[in-house]
């Protein structure tokens, strides 16, 4: 079953490709570029998912607790550059459902989907 699939990165190459990605794997995407966007999305399209880069606008896990809080929560994928165990660990406990270090492979990230859907 497709899924929607609300993307959510700064910047604007990344948003592009994960979106095609996402795309060419039969899913609908909505994309976001501030912690503003996301919330307005997560309320209005009530996504599945949601890939969200854990920099974006230094919003990362205070964004996680606001979308897992929501009352349609969509399940959400931690994308960061800059990955750590410590931060990992937080995200997980926090309620993310996967944590993945960008840059994501195409395979990787249709597996993730398709296992988080």
């Amino acid at each position: 079953m497709p899924g929607q699939i609300l993307i959510a990165d700064g910047d604007p190459g990344v948003l592009a490709g994960l979106a095609a990605v996402c795309r060419k794997g039969g899913w609908a995407a909505c994309e976001a570029r501030t912690a503003g966007e996301v919330l307005a999305l997560a309320r209005s399209e009530h996504p599945d998912v949601c890939l969200l880069d854990l920099d974006l606008a230094g919003a990362g896990l205070e964004l996680l607790r606001e979308l897992v809080a929501l009352r349609e929560a969509p399940s959400v994928v931690l994308l960061t550059s800059l990955a750590d165990v410590p931060t990992a660990v937080a995200a997980m406990r926090q309620g993310a459902a996967e944590f993945l270090e960008q840059p994501v492979r195409r395979l990787v990230q249709e597996g993730v989907l398709e296992r988080v859907l």
